[in-house]
């Protein structure tokens, strides 16, 4: 075998090595930034189910107070506005609509016509 096939298998392996290398600091760093945005939406996810739970709370059951009397809404229930939302967000995301597109006059969610 000769010298130049040698320091051809050579930097054949340092190739193979780096190459591997490269792709395994690649695949690590990868996962941990999308295991990160995927924490990062699940607090703003979070968040927002406590702000509106805080809302309703504090701004929409004391308005219901006295319809309650005669009916039950479950606008009155917090932990209904949360629901509520994540539903409209499932289906803004089931319709293609992009999240900063306001809605037409008599558009609901998952529609991409007029009702």
């Amino acid at each position: 075998m000769g010298l130049r096939t040698k320091f051809n298998l050579v930097l054949l392996l340092a190739f193979a090595i780096g190459l591997a290398l490269a792709a395994y600091l690649s695949d690590r760093i990868l996962k941990d930034n999308a295991r990160e945005e995927v924490i990062q939406n699940a607090r703003i996810m979070i968040e927002s189910a406590l702000g509106a739970r805080i809302y309703t709370a504090q701004h929409i059951f004391p308005l219901l107070t006295l319809q309650m009397k005669r009916q039950f809404r479950p606008e009155s229930i917090s932990a209904y506005a949360a629901a509520q939302i994540f539903k409209a967000l499932r289906e803004l995301q089931g319709s293609g609509a992009q999240p900063n597109q306001p809605l037409r006059s008599g558009q609901r969610l998952g529609s991409g016509h007029h009702q």
